[in-house]
């Protein structure tokens, strides 16, 4: 079975901020084409649903800590699972939206919902502050890091995966 396993990271998210559109705005041009072929090889999927290419695809939302004053640890767990969760829905929805427009743009029927799609599969996850890329933040830059979202993707297809690796002799008679 072929597969391909793609990790896009978009971090950068100001403090209170969910709006996925606007951190990846602000991302380097090279990162935005790579998401912008990200986008088309889910196109195509949807475009030839006879291709036997799948995408399974998950989104996943970061938080910062919560650290204000006189907020209790459940006040805090929730308030960082709301931003991770909104931050990791704003991301679903784009890529949603993406796919949908160009699909129509295409000429062919976008999927209305998250479960519409025929070749991918969209699936979501929320971390809140549990996984954080600076434990101590010493800056807004570093706790901006700990504010993303996570896309992760496989594409597979039940084709068989042809790998050349050149002639190796693998019977080494071994006693």
């Amino acid at each position: 079975m072929a597969q391909t396993f793609l990790r896009i990271v978009v971090d950068g998210f100001h403090a209170g901020e969910i709006d996925f559109a606007a951190a990846l705005q602000r991302k380097p041009a090279a990162d935005q084409a790579a998401f912008d072929d990200f986008i088309s090889a889910l196109v195509a999927a949807e475009e030839d649903p006879t291709s036997d290419i799948f995408w399974a695809v998950t989104f996943v939302g970061h938080a910062d800590r919560y650290d204000e004053p006189g907020a209790s640890i459940e006040e805090r767990r929730a308030a960082e699972r709301d931003a991770s969760r909104q931050r990791m829905l704003s991301a679903g929805t784009f890529v949603l939206t993406r796919l949908a427009d160009n699909l129509s743009a295409d000429g062919f029927s976008p999927p209305a919902t998250f479960n519409d799609a025929t070749n991918v599969g969209f699936d979501f996850a929320t971390a809140g502050a549990a996984d954080l890329v600076n434990l101590v933040p010493a800056s807004e830059a570093e706790r901006e890091q700990n504010r993303r979202v996570k896309i992760l993707a496989i594409q597979f297809s039940p084709q068989p995966q042809t790998v050349a690796f050149g002639e190796q002799n693998l019977d080494r008679n071994v006693a």
